[in-house]
């Protein structure tokens, strides 16, 4: 793998997880940097601007920005690109944990997709639809099981463990910004 190229299938430990942060990657052409997964160390992670999704890998992967060539249900493969862009700083927006008060505690081991798909119903009701539902229905898919917030007003935290940090998948949402 070590040659810029990640070839994972489906039974390899990170296909879920890079599956579940390409989610999170911008489709808008004119931000051309935010269209990639971003690799540091065994830390993987995407964004759009207004969610984040990081992912813990197993296997160690070159640092760099990858382009996703193919995501199917049995092969994810995304290769290294040198643009000379520099990936957003995504730490500065993950919610500090000190600042946070839980939300929804999901304490079963497996959840399932209808358990996802509660969690981020009832958060988009509690938080009166300031957030957009998909990008929460996403979120929770990576087997979410902590839910937190600052504030109504602020991002929220979701992650895998209810251990500060011992997560292996995090997930920032921004609010929507409603004009009127």
């Amino acid at each position: 793998m070590d040659n810029g190229i990640i070839e994972v299938e489906k039974y390899n430990s990170d296909f879920n997880s890079l599956k579940w942060v390409s989610k999170a990657i911008s489709k808008d052409t004119d931000r051309e940097v935010i269209m990639r997964i971003n690799i540091k160390g065994d830390v993987c992670a995407g964004s759009d601007g207004r969610r984040l999704h990081i992912a813990k890998m197993s296997a160690d992967y070159t640092d760099g920005m990858y382009k996703i060539i193919k995501s199917t249900k049995k092969l994810f493969m995304a290769h290294k690109v040198d643009t000379g862009d520099i990936y957003p700083n995504y730490i500065q927006v993950i919610p500090k944990w000190n600042d946070l008060k839980e939300i929804v505690v999901q304490d079963t081991e497996e959840m399932t997709g209808a358990d996802a798909f509660d969690i981020a119903i009832e958060f988009h009701n509690l938080n009166q639809s300031k957030f957009n539902l998909d990008f929460l229905i996403d979120s929770v898919s990576g087997n979410v099981k902590h839910v937190s917030q600052a504030d109504i007003d602020s991002p929220v935290r979701m992650q895998d463990t209810v251990e500060k940090e011992m997560w292996t998948r995090l997930a920032v949402v921004m609010p929507m910004r409603i004009t009127s």
